[in-house]
Order: C-alpha cells, then sequence, then structure tokens
C-alpha cells in the first residue's frame, strides 16, 4: 500500500509542480515572478519535456522507498501497542 501511494505521489501534475518548485529555489529571489511565469518560462525554453525529465527515476525509487517508510511507521506503531 505504501509503495503504490508512493508511486501514485509523483505521477504529473504533482512531479510537474516539484520541477516548478525545484527551479524556482534554484534561481534567485526574484527571477520568477510566481510559480505560473515560471513555468511558462520554461515552457517556453525547454519544451513540455521539461515538466517531465528525470520522471522514471523518481517513479522507480518512489516504490521501494515509501513501502519502506509504511512498513516501518506500521512496525513502530504496533511496538507502541504492546
Amino acid at each position: 500500500a505504501g509503495g503504490t501511494a508512493g508511486v501514485i505521489q509523483w505521477l504529473p501534475p504533482i512531479y510537474s509542480l516539484d520541477v516548478i518548485k525545484s527551479r524556482m529555489q534554484a534561481f534567485p529571489k526574484g527571477y520568477y515572478n510566481g510559480w505560473l511565469d515560471c513555468a511558462q518560462k520554461l515552457y517556453r525554453e525547454e519544451g513540455i519535456q521539461v515538466f517531465y525529465r528525470g520522471l522514471t527515476p523518481a517513479l522507480l525509487r518512489a516504490f521501494p522507498l515509501h513501502a519502506i517508510i509504511f512498513l516501518s511507521y506500521e512496525f513502530l506503531i504496533s511496538l507502541m501497542k504492546k
């Protein structure tokens, strides 16, 4: 359950929003005039593929990562209930 939820979390449009957030963080404050401005500039300069670059590794990493987090959480909860 945790692994599947982790993969679903990274599917577009969430991944695309993360790309925008990361670009805004990488540039000096004021370079972009908000998230919409950032998205428009990225699209104009790099095309639609900019919003999906790196998606495959993110999805491959998401399942085991979130499965382990979910398993650890459930295990710790069961320990605390004892």
